[in-house]
């Protein structure tokens, strides 16, 4: 494309954004629709991500607290492999299919299935092979057990009940979706915090196998919740399907890949370069930001479906306008959010955190400035999915690959955890560049339709 009109494009793009996050009437028709599954994630994930990382760093210090980042750092290793980005797939072929041919949403979860236990399998075995070597280059041979015990609810159980999550999401049942989203929390979190509690006494690796055995009770809670959405919780997978489904993922997945890859890259050369105790600020950093991208997960739980059949009956005008509320909405609750923290984090990190964490502020703040660029490039990345053109993911994470690492190896080394957020908020302004730009085409096929309809 030419540079004058990806110029053009993004300032289109981006005023349409503003316009769109300052409309009141967004707010009310989305909030509408996504009330129960944001509240739903506000408390569930607020307790499994927000909560329990507040209450591991009160209860474990600084030092441990670090300790624990490296173990999920080196555990975060073996899950690339699970990685696999089923659940950003098996909603889409579910929501199709389901109306149209209820053997194929069968055969999609099977596909889905088989995919996602296999991959969880395959990687706790290779940490149970490996655990002991990556630990030692990473100076902490003592915590090869805890890397194990991680890898156990990290790698297998916690992607497990994620899956059937997606199937929830793909028969559009949000609210169903949501209550078992609510019981799962209330499941891991207790048994995080009873780990914590005894972590004198039993140590990581025993604070790792209680949020293990939390999460063995959520995949099997979900599982019941996804029988009763579906009807059945096993079927076997045919080749056909599961060919299909990994040709769609394969891009996805690559970008999940890149994405968590990176994040280990990072934390491992903080862990490297900075000790521990910067592991665990750059932790906090992150965990704001997933912390407050659950309620985008929550909001695609309800739009993505729709969307997906939407496109699939061509509907553009319908799409386009559900597409628009929603984008302003995300970006929006983004800013807000990410304001606070960049204003406020002097008063925030410690109140959550503890005063032993206060060095986390300065990276806080930045991640606060990234929130935005974050969101409005998730929400888009959702018309790639849709589109079936899942290939721009994977080269827009690329783009991210290569800025944020080089960056982040440039500053950590002087800045330890703020530079590390300083690298994701440079290569996350290139990300949305390369994003909006890309997405230019789907938007003009939906007016495309809506011109033909109105012609018709």
């Amino acid at each position: 494309m030419n540079p004058h009109l990806q110029i053009a494009a993004f300032l289109t793009s981006a005023r349409a954004v503003l316009r769109e996050a300052l409309s009141p009437a967004a707010y009310r028709s989305v909030g509408a629709c996504v009330r129960y599954p944001v509240g739903a994630v506000l408390v569930s994930y607020a307790l499994l991500s927000f909560g329990l990382t507040a209450t591991l760093s009160r209860l474990l210090g600084s030092r441990c607290f670090g300790e624990f980042a490296v173990v999920v750092t080196i555990a975060g290793i073996f899950r690339l492999l699970a990685s696999f980005s089923v659940e950003s797939g098996v909603p889409k072929f579910i929501a199709e299919s389901a109306q149209s041919s209820p053997g194929e949403m069968r055969a999609y979860y099977a596909a889905g299935l088989a995919t996602r236990v296999s991959g969880g399998l395959i990687s706790l075995v290779l940490a149970a092979a490996f655990a002991g070597r990556v630990a030692a280059r990473y100076g902490v041979p003592h915590l090869s057990g805890s890397v194990v015990a991680c890898a156990v609810y990290l790698c297998l159980l916690s992607p497990i009940a994620s899956f059937f999550l997606a199937c929830l999401q793909g028969r559009e049942q949000p609210g169903r979706w949501s209550t078992a989203t609510l019981v799962n929390a209330c499941l891991v979190f207790p048994a995080g915090v009873i780990g914590a509690v005894g972590f004198r006494r039993w140590g990581l690796e025993g604070l790792f196998l209680c949020i293990g055995a939390g999460w063995l009770a959520a995949a099997l809670c979900s599982c019941l919740f996804a029988r009763r959405a579906m009807g059945f919780t096993w079927a076997l997978a045919d080749r056909q399907h599961l060919g299909a489904l990994l040709t769609f993922l394969l891009p996805l997945w690559m970008g999940e890949l890149i994405s968590m890859g990176t994040h280990i890259v990072l934390k491992s050369y903080l862990a490297l370069v900075s000790g521990p105790v910067s592991v665990g600020q750059f932790e906090i950093a992150i965990a704001l930001l997933f912390q407050v991208a659950t309620l985008y997960q929550a909001i695609m739980i309800v739009f993505l479906p729709t969307w997906a059949r939407l496109y699939a009956t061509q509907q553009g005008s319908a799409l386009l306008e559900s597409f628009s509320r929603t984008r302003g909405v995300v970006v929006g609750m983004a800013s807000f959010i990410g304001m606070s923290l960049a204003l406020a984090g002097q008063w925030i990190v410690p109140l959550i955190f503890g005063r032993d964490q206060v060095g986390a502020v300065p990276a806080v703040r930045v991640m606060g400035l990234v929130m935005p660029l974050t969101f409005l490039s998730w929400v888009t990345l959702s018309t790639y999915v849709i589109s079936n053109r899942t290939a721009l993911s994977a080269r827009a994470n690329i783009v991210w690959l290569f800025i944020v690492v080089p960056a982040g190896m440039l500053l950590i080394p002087k800045l330890g955890s703020l530079g590390a957020s300083i690298a994701f908020l440079i290569a996350y302004v290139a990300f949305n560049w390369y994003v909006l730009t890309r997405a230019r085409p789907f938007f003009a096929r939906l007016h495309a339709w809506t011109d033909h309809v109105a012609s018709g």
